[in-house]
């Protein structure tokens, strides 16, 4: 087909077939159609929109977007319109109402060259947390929240399609975890008194075993621990960890080659205890502060920070202060670390093997009990001296008096009574003297006074009344 242009006029013409081969002129027909020379020569517009909307990732490659935006999100220095400082909950439902487009539109609806799409992974991008994976709130960013929908819906398409990574959580599971093999998803197993004492499950055993690995390694640094204070016994074992309730820290190590599963540098042992200080003025105080029980690091690890570290670690955990501990015995060594790391220099001398240091009793935030200070010794008055020594010797009634006793008790045992040497009677002047000496009783009063109706006689003759009486009747 070719076309011809006379006098204003488009004329078509069409090739007939020729009837043979033979080269000849086709006969041409002409097709003439009216046009407006003014329109057929200007140039046809490019329609940009409609290309962008096919393909919008273009447009972010585009001069006209990297001046516009710069490499910032579109979102970027975009104010909602609102009365106040704080904004509202919730932006408004969608800029764009038919052909009417309200003011101050959002970073998408403003401009009318961006299309959500989950192709456009730049734009998408842009909208989603990169620390995170979470998608921006439709407040934080400004767009409306039909946009917002389209970017939720675009971006979890584009998630589904492989275009966007999303974060996945890694959870490292052991093989008893996931594994089938075990004997709870078989047929039920028998008993445990038919497999020779065995355990149920067999998991069981490598719990038992890691307990049994942990008790042995806190028994061995309990040894180290002794044997580097020089101390008869050691102070820390698994056994006491379970019968009282102090806090262990151990430190490990899990990059030391040929270990295993780790080593272990060293440990803390720390405990509230009730303790009674002194204070510089000499006052007594009930307290019960955390006390640093047993420390200690491998020698060969020593001097490398990593008693610095777990010592830190624990003032974190029970959120105390240095100055605010009670160290049981402490080394020279321990000492010097203290003073080294945390200025500990001067101490408060106590009675017991506790140290405490300067400002321990600055935050003492539970009300200290202060017991009397000891009462000084006076010197022994001359007149207690005779009393003290007749305190010593046995204070015993005179004889006869002093032979019932011993006649009840050796028939009350079934054996017969033991006869002592009798002793001299005395004269009335020690025998007054003695029961002066002696603690007062009743009987010895009237006694004294020679009156016959004393207590005991008193009971004998009630005693005699009533079996009288009862006889009888």
């Amino acid at each position: 087909m070719s076309s011809l242009r006379q006098r204003g006029r488009l004329l078509w013409t069409q090739a007939l077939p020729s009837a043979s081969l033979h080269l000849q002129l086709p006969q041409l027909r002409a097709y003439s159609t009216e046009t407006d020379p003014a329109k057929s020569e200007e140039p046809v517009a490019f329609d940009t929109e409609s290309r962008f909307k096919e393909k919008p990732w273009e447009y972010l490659e585009t001069e006209e977007y990297i001046e516009k935006y710069g490499n910032n999100p579109v979102w970027f220095g975009y104010r909602r319109n609102h009365r106040g400082s704080i904004g509202p909950q919730k932006t408004r439902k969608k800029c764009i109402r038919g052909a009417k487009v309200s003011r101050n539109a959002c970073p998408i609806c403003r401009d009318q060259k961006l299309h959500v799409d989950y192709r456009n992974v730049k734009l998408l991008d842009q909208f989603i947390c990169q620390y995170t994976g979470d998608i921006y709130h439709a407040t934080y960013t400004g767009v409306c929240m039909k946009q917002y929908k389209h970017l939720i819906r675009a971006i979890e398409k584009s998630r589904d399609y492989g275009l966007l990574s999303f974060p996945v959580p890694y959870v490292e599971l052991e093989a008893e975890d996931y594994n089938s093999v075990h004997q709870a998803v078989s047929k039920t197993p028998l008993a445990p008194a038919l497999q020779n004492q065995a355990p149920w499950y067999p998991w069981i055993d490598s719990r038992e075993d890691l307990q049994q690995q942990l008790m042995t390694v806190i028994d061995e640094m309990g040894k180290a621990s002794a044997k580097a204070q020089n101390l008869p016994a050691p102070i820390t074992s698994a056994s006491r960890m379970q019968t009282n309730r102090h806090v262990l820290y151990i430190l490990m190590d899990h990059d030391v080659k040929g270990s295993g599963k780790g080593a272990v540098i060293g440990f803390l042992k720390v405990g509230y205890k009730k303790l009674f200080v002194l204070d510089r003025h000499g006052a007594h105080n009930e307290v019960e502060p955390l006390c640093v029980l047993d420390f200690y690091i491998h020698e060969s690890l020593q001097r490398h920070g990593y008693g610095k570290e777990l010592f830190q670690h624990m003032l974190q955990s029970e959120r105390v202060e240095p100055h605010q501990l009670a160290v049981d015995r402490p080394s020279e060594k321990l000492l010097c670390f203290l003073r080294k790391h945390y200025n500990l220099k001067e101490t408060i001398s106590q009675v017991n093997n506790f140290v405490i240091f300067e400002g321990f009793f600055a935050n003492q935030h539970a009300p200290v009990r202060k017991l009397l200070p000891k009462r000084p010794e006076e010197e022994i008055k001359p007149y207690s001296l005779t009393d003290r020594e007749f305190l010593k010797e046995e204070v015993e009634p005179p004889w006869p008096f002093n032979q019932s006793h011993a006649l009840t008790r050796s028939s009350s045992l079934g054996n017969s009574p033991v006869r002592g040497c009798l002793k001299p009677f005395l004269n009335e002047q020690e025998l007054l003297r003695n029961l002066r000496l002696c603690p007062p009783h009743a009987g010895a009063h009237h006694l004294l006074n020679g009156e016959p109706g004393g207590p005991a006689a008193q009971r004998r003759r009630t005693s005699s009344l009533t079996r009288s009486d009862n006889t009888s009747h």
